[in-house]
C-alpha cells in the first residue's frame, strides 16, 4: 500500500507514512493520548485521515485504532487496521465536481425557485448511506 518493503519499514517511524505538515499533530496526539489513557477515536470509529508513500504521493485512508494496554491497564501502545481508499475519496471528489456544477446551472436558469431550493437542500445534506 505505501511502497516500502518490510525491511525498510519494520522498526521504523510511523513518520514514513504521515505527511510532513501532520507529523506534529500526529505526535502530539498520540503522546496526550498516552499520558491520559484517554482517547476519543478508540472505541472502533472508522477514521479517515491522508496518508503518504514512498514515492511521496498522498493516498486517503481510513483506519481503526485499538488500545493495547499491560496487564495493569496502562496504555503500551496502539494497534491499526489501514485501507487504502483513494479510488474512492477521488470518486467522491469527481461526483460533488458534477452536482457542484449541475447546481450552478439549475441556479442560473430562469423561474426556478421551488426546484431550485429542493436541490439544493438535498445538496446540503451530503450523500447517504445505502440502506443495507
Amino acid at each position: 500500500m505505501f511502497g516500502f518493503s518490510a525491511t525498510e519499514a519494520v522498526g521504523q517511524s510511523l513518520d514514513l507514512i504521515i505527511p510532513p505538515q501532520l507529523r506534529d499533530r500526529h505526535w502530539q496526539g498520540y503522546r496526550d493520548v498516552m499520558k491520559s489513557g484517554q482517547s476519543r477515536y478508540g472505541q472502533g470509529d472508522v477514521l479517515a485521515v491522508p496518508g503518504m508513500r514512498k514515492d511521496g504521493t498522498r493516498i486517503s485512508l481510513e483506519f481503526t485504532i485499538v488500545p493495547l494496554r499491560a496487564a495493569d491497564g496502562r496504555w503500551t501502545g496502539l494497534g491499526a487496521v489501514l485501507r487504502d481508499v483513494t479510488a474512492r475519496f477521488e470518486e467522491l471528489r469527481a461526483l460533488r465536481e458534477k452536482v457542484s456544477a449541475a447546481a450552478q446551472t439549475v441556479a442560473a436558469a430562469p423561474g426556478n425557485e421551488r426546484p431550485k431550493k429542493a436541490f439544493q437542500s438535498r445538496l446540503d445534506r451530503g450523500p447517504r448511506s445505502p440502506p443495507w
